[in-house]
């Protein structure tokens, strides 16, 4: 198609114009499209944002909802941070419209809490806002713009969460999501970790975990 590594649009004005020097390589991950094909064919546009000591951790997990009762039940995830290490990104993730079959995206959330006194209480510290997309990110820095400050070492509680009414009774009644967590400043030998918890949260916790969230 128009701009591919062998298309006819390549002229040598063309390279000079973008900066190659030599032949377009078709094994090297990079490609080309006009701005007409690219607005059509993609919604998001993710920019890596890099560091040489990053490190992730991710993990997926199941929702689950009940039609009937129009009720979510979630499974709470436990994140270790190492001390001395900044977390600054959360992401959460959805599979892509664009996959044969798939179901309609979730307005999907994520609050976050900063666990105190060995696990016995917790302190909410941000979110991911309510966003129906394929994936969506937060971050915890001084660019931030709602949260201004990284998250230091120490144990969190993320609780996953959808409002149910982008979810189709037809899909089912269970959803795959992924969860990252990305940090900076881990020493060597110690890693990062998420863990989902065994016990999950129904209507009651999950109205808990709202009301300490708006208060906090």
């Amino acid at each position: 198609g128009d701009w591919s590594d062998f298309s006819p649009l390549w002229t040598p004005t063309a390279k000079k114009v973008f900066g190659i020097e030599e032949d377009l390589d078709p094994d090297d991950g990079a490609f080309w499209m006009c701005w007409e094909d690219f607005l059509q064919y993609f919604t998001t546009l993710t920019v890596c944002y890099c560091r040489r000591d990053w490190s992730a951790a991710r993990l997926r997990i199941e929702l689950e909802y009940d039609h009937e009762e129009n009720e979510l039940i979630t499974t709470p995830i436990k994140l270790v941070v190492p001390q001395g290490a900044q977390v600054e990104w959360f992401g959460i993730f959805q599979q892509d419209t664009r996959e044969h079959d798939a179901p309609d995206y979730l307005d999907l959330s994520l609050f976050i809490f900063e666990l105190t006194k060995g696990g016995k209480s917790r302190k909410p510290v941000g979110y991911i806002g309510m966003e129906a997309a394929r994936q969506v990110f937060q971050q915890f820095s001084k660019d931030g713009r709602e949260f201004t400050k990284s998250l230091p070492g120490g144990v969190y509680l993320l609780v996953p969460f959808t409002s149910g009414k982008h979810w189709d009774k037809d899909s089912g009644n269970s959803r795959r999501i992924g969860i990252s967590v990305h940090a900076h400043s881990i020493g060597k030998g110690v890693e990062m970790s998420m863990t989902a918890l065994d016990d999950a949260y129904e209507k009651s916790e999950i109205d808990q975990v709202i009301l300490d969230m708006a208060m906090g």
